[in-house]
């Protein structure tokens, strides 16, 4: 019997569909908002009525397995299949809810859907159900932004791996398999096929892998002449896609979607007087330090970069950072925000490098905004994202690095996305910037960057959006060339 769509599938989800829904393992490298969720969900309904399963494990950062029972299942999951879901919180674990939930989920008939999030299913509690749902049901499991567990040597990896004998069939999703570098990918497909890398290359171990596909050199480590190890760049990139296209499939929005264009803009402020005082002199004295010969490692570089740009947004920061006491008279990067707020109409996110900037966010708009960042609970995010998809807010305020809000959301009610401070991580500029660019999209989304004048904060943005990423771009003679 042909399987029937709840929802018609684009022309790419048809045909990755029809290609691999039957395979054991596959990866679904489809680029942020081009509905590889929806594939998914098609992919597991049709094996449900094919009688090859009766349960689905999905894997995710939090918010985002939440996003799956919520939205994905509801609208791709056909009503004949009585599906049945249960987003997992470790927080809500002791609750004799939660735990009546997952016995009901567990004795289910009809395909039972049990989302967790990757820090769940290390708990004790998130671990046995998971364990009682593999071995109750036949399972096809799922890790979404499977770029979470890209350390071999991790626990969380580790654990989720140990489950692979117990799944009949596995599935990984992740716009971004490669996020910091080649070597990402290969604890992944390790959980798709434990035996991939050997069958394929011979490859039996994670260094081989570094070394078969990596570059490195030797530099200076510090006092005393140590030396360490460093990756120069890659090579074999041709064998490595061509080897990963046997197991995965790579969608880019640019080749299947006719999205309206990404609308870039920078908006300058001037530092108040004492904060660019406080500015110049820092930065001098890092200038002075080179000059005088002293070594700067890459993550040095990083780590002044960082002060720097706690000066630029407003604070003068503790060696250790946890203190971030204010700098200047009058904070100009908030006002900045106020003046681009009433110059862009609709909804907007807003997203902040700080805690201490989030909350002086939502202090300044009160009820026009809604805080999704790390400092909220999970009941918390999940009453602000439906606040904002219902309209109730006019902006989401939030840092990139929020797990589960700047990964797998789809927020396109918002035509206007402030990075108020940057990030450094290409992963979470990428991330966080397709939020709103994705199928259903039919405006231009406008991207508003906050610049501080005569400061590092135009060469970050740059960098970011011209996807190197700051971290692969600063080592200490790239720091010294943008503090000049």
């Amino acid at each position: 019997m042909a399987y029937q769509f709840k929802t018609p599938p684009l022309a790419h989800q048809l045909a990755d569909f029809e290609a691999t829904r039957d395979l054991e393992a596959w990866g679904h490298f489809h680029e942020q908002g081009t509905g590889k969720a929806k594939i998914g969900v098609d992919t597991c309904a049709a094996l449900y009525q094919s009688g090859q399963i009766d349960g689905v494990l999905v894997i995710a950062p939090n918010g985002v397995h939440r996003n799956w029972v919520t939205d994905e299942i509801v609208k791709h999951c056909p009503d004949e299949v009585s599906p049945s879901s249960l987003a997992y919180y470790a927080s809500r674990a002791g609750t004799r809810a939660q735990a009546r939930a997952g016995e009901e989920l567990l004795a289910h008939r009809g395909l039972a859907w049990l989302a967790m999030t990757y820090d769940g299913v290390m708990t004790p509690q998130g671990r046995a159900l998971a364990r009682a749902f593999l071995n109750k049901r036949r399972c096809l499991m799922c890790l979404d932004e499977a770029h979470k567990i890209k350390n071999p040597a991790a626990h969380r990896t580790k654990a989720i791996r140990a489950a692979v004998p117990l799944a009949r069939y596995r599935r990984i999703m992740s716009g971004t398999p490669v996020a910091n570098s080649p070597f990402d990918v290969y604890a992944p497909v390790l959980f798709l096929d434990p035996n991939f890398w050997v069958r394929e290359l011979g490859i039996h171990t994670f260094l081989t892998f570094q070394h078969e596909f990596g570059v490195f050199g030797t530099r200076s480590a510090g006092p005393g002449g140590r030396k360490e190890q460093f990756v120069e760049g890659y090579k074999h990139l041709d064998v490595l896609h061509a080897t990963l296209a046997k197991i995965s499939s790579r969608v880019l929005k640019e080749d299947v979607l006719d999205l309206p264009p990404k609308v870039y803009t920078k908006r300058y402020f001037e530092m108040d007087p004492d904060q660019a005082k406080f500015y110049k002199s820092l930065r001098d004295e890092y200038v002075a330090r080179f000059d005088s010969g002293e070594e700067c490692t890459a993550m040095m570089a990083m780590t002044r970069l960082l002060r720097l740009q706690q000066v630029t947004s407003g604070y003068v920061p503790s060696d250790d950072d946890k203190v971030l006491r204010p700098v200047g008279r009058v904070n100009r990067r908030l006002k900045l925000l106020e003046e681009v707020v009433e110059d862009f109409p609709g909804q907007k996110i807003v997203w902040c490098r700080f805690q201490q900037d989030v909350a002086q966010v939502c202090a300044l708009f009160g009820d026009r905004a809604r805080r999704a960042d790390g400092v909220a609970t999970d009941r918390e995010r999940d009453r602000a994202l439906d606040d904002f998809h219902a309209g109730r807010a006019e902006m989401l305020v939030s840092n990139p690095a929020t797990t589960g809000i700047s990964t797998g959301l789809t927020l396109n009610e918002a035509k206007t996305i402030v990075y108020y401070n940057c990030s450094y991580s290409y992963v979470d500029r990428v991330q966080s910037e397709d939020r709103c660019h994705r199928i259903g999209q039919d405006q231009s989304p406008s991207y508003v960057d906050f610049v501080a004048e005569d400061s590092v904060d135009e060469r970050v943005i740059d960098a970011l959006i011209s996807k190197h990423g700051t971290a692969a771009e600063v080592n200490g003679d790239r720091l010294r060339e943008w503090l000049r």
